[in-house]
């Protein structure tokens, strides 16, 4: 049994085991598969990440529009990573104040994703569309969509300091 008791949930999940054998031998023909002769080799999963030292440069590359966040002072550029394919792409900036502060803008194709079905997140007003909001470990979290596009910002700033750097982002 596990208990779990947060300020933003509460479950207490059992589990129920039987027939249950300890230190048994396993026999090699446990681990093998039978593949079937039509099957096919799946292709990679993932999409050709590009590392940046500069906003210029990951914004000469990117097809998509980058994003020009407003981050707190003291904040400054500190890379950014682009991600593009066929059917996904994402861009994703870091900002940091040089010693234990990081800030971090995302903006990705659209998810599709419903977060007003997550009770993990709070609805919050960024100018006039509902954003979602969460902290985790001290770091806020902020998500919301425009323009076909689903943008996350995390960082350690306040609720609303993440508000006001997400306001002005209008589907770049």
């Amino acid at each position: 049994t596990v208990d779990t008791d947060t300020e933003r949930m509460n479950y207490t999940m059992t589990m129920q085991f039987s027939n249950v054998s300890l230190n048994d031998d396993l026999s090699d023909s446990r681990f093998t598969i039978d593949i079937p002769a039509n099957a096919s080799e799946p292709g990679p999963q993932h999409h050709e990440r590009h590392t940046f030292d500069s906003l210029s440069d990951v914004r000469s590359e990117a097809e998509m529009s980058v994003p020009s966040p407003e981050v707190p002072d003291g904040y400054e550029f500190e890379s950014a990573y682009l991600s593009e394919g066929d059917d996904y792409s994402v861009v994703r900036l870091r900002y940091t104040n040089g010693s234990d502060g990081d800030v971090s803008l995302s903006k990705r194709s659209d998810t599709g994703y419903n977060y007003s079905d997550n009770d993990v997140f709070e609805a919050v007003d960024i100018g006039n569309r509902t954003g979602w909001y969460n902290e985790f470990d001290g770091n806020s979290i902020l998500i919301w969509e425009s323009a076909n596009h689903t943008y996350t910002l995390y960082g350690d700033i306040s609720k609303s300091e993440t508000i006001e750097i997400a306001e002005p982002i209008q589907g770049e």
